[in-house]
């Protein structure tokens, strides 16, 4: 009976700490166009996000605007979208390259790495 318990226990415990892939911090900027033509000071911003078992939680912020959170999850393949569709792309590795859509003058590239 006692290697029941034990067996329980590390069941337990061995459950709680499975980390998914892209798991951690992960910090990077997001760069762009304006849609007139041309590179623009305006059209840049950084964000961060944490990710936690395929789950993204984050802050991005673009110049002169306040920071904007953003959730979403990770399917099996890396791709990842935006519970609003404004974040979309793909993690590989240490790595996530994308774009971000929104109704401003610029066009909009993502790219992070994990922290």
């Amino acid at each position: 009976m006692k290697w029941l318990w034990t067996a329980l226990i590390l069941f337990q415990f061995g459950n709680a700490y499975a980390a998914g892939p892209y798991d951690g911090a992960w910090s990077g900027k997001l760069s762009g166009y304006s849609r007139t033509g041309g590179p623009s000071p305006t059209c840049s911003g950084s964000l961060i996000a944490t990710v936690t078992d395929g789950t993204v939680e984050g802050t991005l912020v673009t110049v002169g605007n306040r920071p904007t959170p953003f959730t979403g999850t990770i399917d099996p393949n890396g791709r990842y979208q935006s519970s609003r569709g404004m974040i979309s792309g793909k993690f590989a590795g240490d790595s996530f390259n994308g774009i971000f859509v929104d109704t401003s003058i610029c066009v909009w590239s993502v790219s992070m790495n994990h922290s």
